[in-house]
């Protein structure tokens, strides 16, 4: 199968929530683009291939390639106005678009990890202790949650990692949050509203400027 047959396949493959503003959230399984890293890095810009050579594995590149070449037909079925963010992990893609001023989605894929040692770094002490009181503190879902819904922010912030992870104070709501269900909170004067999504060990949160 050609490279745009196999990334024709994975988007019908996708797992796809609407949210609001006319938003959507895909998840793509990037196993499916099944072509040599080499072959996916030629078809990107200058920048693009550039920045795929100094990563250091092939496996790593290959991931890097195939999110840019599906990134690029997901921008392609957009909407004009929208805005949209995306992550990938461990081969797997999320892109969220929407009818909004700004969003940022992040996607981690749940593994085991430290990340009880992990917690002070990107916690207040009053996240810390709401997640002790809901005796989730060793949970893995309750860290990934927290991660993913900082990092989000921090990305419809405009600003990533330099906004500072502790600087994105989460409300207790988040920690209980369904799918159902979207939590509110003001960061640097600016409010957004955050969503929650999860398929298989895949964990999404998506930040949309209010």
């Amino acid at each position: 199968m050609s490279l745009a047959g196999q990334i024709a396949a994975s988007l019908d493959a996708a797992v796809r929530w609407p949210v609001p503003d006319g938003g959507e959230i895909c998840l793509i399984d990037m196993g499916g683009i099944r072509a040599p890293a080499a072959a996916l890095v030629s078809g990107l810009g200058p920048s693009e291939q550039s920045r795929a050579r100094r990563l250091v594995s092939d496996r790593r590149r290959r991931e890097f390639a195939a999110s840019r070449h599906l990134v690029r037909a997901l921008r392609g079925e957009m909407a004009s106005g929208r805005v949209c963010s995306w992550s990938r992990s461990r081969g797997w893609l999320a892109f969220a678009s929407a009818d909004v001023p700004a969003l940022g989605v992040d996607l981690e894929i749940m593994r085991p990890l430290d990340f009880a040692a992990m917690l002070p770094v990107i916690c207040e002490a009053f996240e810390r202790e709401t997640l002790s009181r809901a005796a989730r503190l060793e949970s893995p879902e309750a860290f990934f949650r927290i991660w993913t819904a900082k990092e989000a922010v921090m990305k419809a912030m405009g600003e990533g990692f330099r906004a500072g992870v502790r600087t994105v104070r989460l409300p207790g709501d988040v920690m209980h949050l369904s799918e159902r269900d979207s939590a509110c909170l003001g960061v640097a004067g600016h409010e957004y509203r955050l969503l929650t999504r999860a398929h298989g060990p895949a964990r999404i949160s998506l930040a949309m400027a209010a």
